[in-house]
């Protein structure tokens, strides 16, 4: 779980909503965070996997 605790955004809305900008950055920095920690997860398991006996790794 990830509380926030403090957040601070600027953004330059000309055309757009201020609140219709605010949900599009919002969705895309989610998103890449979102992929970030999905890239770490995915390293982590294979770097436990390179390290268990009998997986196949390094002989």
């Amino acid at each position: 779980m990830i509380t926030i605790e403090h957040l601070q955004i600027l953004f330059d809305a000309e055309r757009e909503r201020d609140e219709a900008v605010f949900a599009r950055l919002f969705a895309q920095h989610t998103a890449r965070l979102d992929a970030v920690r999905r890239g770490a997860d995915e390293d982590a398991q294979q770097a436990a996997s390179d390290r268990s006996l009998g997986s196949g790794g390094w002989s």
